[in-house]
């Protein structure tokens, strides 16, 4: 027990001491305080000496409170603050706030005494209540992020998880923490490891995803899966030490997607390399900065541009840059190899030939992303080619322009033909046109036919002799026709030779009433003053078929070939629309499948892609003609339902849904009754007028219809349950 030697000596320490201190006695009266218990209490000295200390305490703490102090000066004790004891006081103005308090016993001038020193706890508790509230914060956010946090100190021992990280690898929290890393990683990788991480550990730097770790996890149940992973190293603490923020990502998906993209690329370039017609594909980016620089100078018309300032567009062919080519644009060219050809580009579009590349580059720069023209082009051995060019820009270029794909078909024979056509009696048209691949027709101004190559027999199924004379409308579809008198009598009213009328795609019919798509180059000359009309015709039947499957492969998922991420936007978009204009309302099932990991990994990925093909047949089967149905990645499926008055109307449905997928698979070798589905719903507009929103919010209500079992469907509710 300390005792104090004099009074002049308390008043000292009393004076310094940074707490309130109130002494007394054990009748609990008050000997003595200090300046700072004044200001805290708000009394004066001379108002307290004397008082029992109960002028401290709100009145319904007091009769405990004489208890408790009873209770101590029977066993006095020191008790130092910082160890729970929190009560209240009551100031002078009567108002309440909290405090913590110390005890030590004493003796002053021979009597036994108290010191309390009392400390006001409003800040503290404030602080506590707010590092609370963060460790909260920091729980949610630990707790929800998208991907596997795992917090490992120096001795490499787990110290934390969060809740995907439990879900990722099958483990409770409990069963992870205070267990070694090594937990997570299969039998072989772990010696290895462990050096890695000891070398880390010594020299702990930032890494973060995407610069090549890539290592393989292990499941409780023993799988094993792909995994990107970044460390973090964190300073010391006192109840830490050093530690490693690992942070994983499932890398299966990404995996399967290289994979696909892998395989597309090689189709790809297997199609691009083996095309018959002359393919670039080059990288205008830099001419497409060159049209922003021009356009801060004021200049928008870039066809007068170019016309004043022809070095400019040299300059501005300089800056195409070739990324590859095909063979049969080597052969076209007469290039010895691809390098060759590559570093010609200004060369082949030389001066005499630069007149297409001007239409070409103003047809960017007036924002088109595709155009067709007929030129003319310099091989590499110098011999002019006539050619027929278009381009594209490549689908997600379109702003840049990175990726443009130039095709060129020599047209060269084709022009000879023509000029043949317009130049050269008939007998030497006859002998050039009958070995022409392409059909050759010619007409009078009454619209009969007076020339039909056997090209144009094979395409069109007429023999020549039973066709000459016939109206050209025989061999065009009825709804054609109108259109074609229209413009053959307009053809014939212009004085103007030759005719001029671009290469055209219609339909043509043969004589056994089937239509075909060709291609026309029309033309139309003179001869002794009769009016003459002549068509080079193609079949661009393969051609139609080869663009029509990129288009459909561009916009529908490869495996189920229900639309893709792309076309469910734009078939969104519309139905939202129509939904606008008729007052309707639309539902978004957002579905995932129950139990297909498990099949996957039991029976594999082949008779996981068949069951995913039965689940879009399922689908397929449910939707009405205005309904959608898109695969939107991996076993994740969007179904929007369309026309709906009032939510209700979606229960019969989703329950129907729910029940056609959750019926037995028989997949061809094997079949499974395993397979469910979990629905989350989210009605338009009702839950949300922005289209990304309402998938977002859709996805959050199938999670809900997971949580609670799945094989099942949970409207969305409220916005706090999208996490």
């Amino acid at each position: 027990m300390a005792r104090l030697k004099d009074e002049a000596q308390s008043l000292e320490l009393l004076k310094n001491a940074p707490d309130a201190i109130v002494i007394v006695d054990p009748d609990r009266n008050i000997l003595i305080i200090n300046d700072q218990a004044e200001e805290l209490f708000g009394y004066a000295k001379d108002e307290l000496i004397g008082m029992s200390h109960d002028i401290f305490l709100p009145e319904e703490f007091r009769s405990t409170h004489k208890e408790h102090m009873n209770e101590y000066f029977k066993n006095p004790r020191t008790r130092p603050m910082g160890i729970g004891l929190e009560l209240s006081a009551i100031n002078k103005d009567g108002s309440i706030f909290p405090v913590e308090i110390s005890l030590s016993p004493a003796k002053m001038n021979g009597q036994d005494v108290v010191i309390s020193s009392v400390r006001d706890a409003s800040r503290y508790r404030k602080d506590k209540a707010e590092i609370k509230k963060r460790e909260q914060r920091y729980s949610e956010v630990f707790n929800s992020a998208p991907n596997v946090i795992v917090l490992v100190n120096d001795e490499r021992k787990i110290i934390d998880v969060n809740y995907r990280g439990t879900e990722m690898f099958g483990y409770s929290r409990e069963e992870l923490i205070g267990e070694s890393h090594d937990i997570l990683l299969p039998e072989r990788y772990r010696q290895g490891h462990e050096v890695k991480m000891e070398k880390y550990f010594k020299d702990p730097i930032n890494r973060p995803m995407g610069i090549g770790l890539r290592l393989t996890a292990r499941r409780k149940d023993g799988s094993e899966f792909p995994v990107e992973v970044s460390l973090s190293p964190m300073a010391e603490s006192m109840d830490t030490g050093t530690f490693v923020i690992s942070i994983l990502r499932d890398m299966t998906l990404y995996h399967e997607m290289e994979r696909e993209l892998l395989e597309r690329e090689e189709r790809y370039y297997g199609l691009f390399n083996d095309s018959p017609v002359a393919l670039w594909e080059s990288d205008f980016s830099d001419v497409k900065n060159y049209f922003d620089r021009i356009r801060k100078k004021g200049i928008y018309n870039f066809n007068g541009y170019f016309d004043q300032n022809p070095k400019e567009l040299r300059q501005c062919m300089s800056l195409v840059k070739v990324v590859d080519i095909n063979e049969a644009a080597i052969e076209i060219y007469h290039a010895k190899d691809k390098e060759e050809l590559k570093s010609s580009f200004q060369d082949v579009f030389s001066d005499k030939s630069s007149g297409i590349f001007k239409r070409l580059i103003v047809a960017l720069a007036d924002g088109k992303t595709s155009f067709r023209e007929e030129g003319v082009n310099l091989s590499l051995t110098g011999e002019e080619i006539k050619i027929f060019l278009q381009f594209i820009a490549v689908s997600g270029f379109e702003d840049s322009l990175e990726r443009i794909i130039i095709s060129i078909n020599d047209i060269t024979k084709v022009k000879e033909a023509e000029e043949v056509l317009r130049k050269f009696e008939k007998t030497r048209f006859d002998a050039l046109t009958g070995a022409s691949p392409d059909g050759i027709v010619t007409a009078n101004s009454k619209g009969e036919i007076t020339y039909w190559n056997k090209a144009a027999e094979r395409l069109f199924g007429y023999p020549s002799n039973e066709i000459v004379d016939k109206k050209l409308t025989v061999i065009m579809p009825e709804h054609y026709r109108a259109a074609h008198e229209k413009a053959f009598n307009k053809a014939i009213a212009e004085t103007e030779l030759p005719l001029n009328i671009k290469t055209v795609e219609l339909e043509g019919l043969r004589s056994d009433g089937s239509e075909f798509p060709i291609e026309l180059s029309l033309a139309k000359w003179n001869v002794k003053d009769e009016l003459y009309f002549g068509a080079i015709v193609r079949d661009i039947t393969d051609r139609k078929a080869a663009e029509e499957t990129i288009k459909h492969m561009a916009y529908h998922d490869k495996l189920t070939d229900l639309p893709n991420r792309r076309l469910f936007k734009i078939l969104l978009e519309k139905s939202a629309a129509k939904a606008d204009r008729d007052h309707k309302m639309l539902a978004m099932l957002y579905l995932d499948l129950d139990g297909f990991k498990q099949v996957n990994d039991a029976l594999g990925h082949d008779t996981g892609d068949l069951l995913l093909k039965a689940v879009a047949g399922r689908i397929k089967g449910r939707l009405r003609q205005a309904d959608i149905g898109a695969r939107i990645g991996g076993d994740e499926f969007i179904v929007v339902v369309s026309d709906l008055s009032k939510k209700d109307e979606m229960i019969d449905i989703a329950k129907e849904i729910v029940r056609t997928l959750s019926e037995p698979y028989n997949l061809e070798k094997a079949s499974t009754s395993d397979v469910s589905a979990s629905i989350g719903i989210a009605i338009y507009p009702e839950d949300s007028s922005d289209l990304e929103y309402l998938m977002v919010r859709a996805d959050a209500a199938m999670r809900k219809a997971k949580q609670v079992g799945g094989n099942g469907f949970q409207f969305i509710g409220d916005e706090k349950e999208v996490a």
